[in-house]
């Protein structure tokens, strides 16, 4: 079999199919990591919001 025929047994949907799977499994990997933060919003530190906040008012002089 040449691989331009074993190219044209691999379909489109196929390829879709992997596709929203891969998604799908990102997708799983990222709830896993993040479910206590989505339970609990308030029980986490603004830390990074304030690394944002902070360089501006240091270069404002606000």
């Amino acid at each position: 079999m040449s691989v331009f025929r074993r190219m044209q047994l691999v379909s489109e949907p196929a390829l879709a199919h992997s596709i929203v799977r891969l998604a799908s499994v990102f997708q799983l990997l990222l709830m896993a990591a993040t479910w206590k933060l989505w339970l609990y919003p308030d029980s986490f530190p603004r830390v990074p919001l304030i690394a944002v906040w902070l360089p501006h008012q240091i270069l404002t002089g606000a």
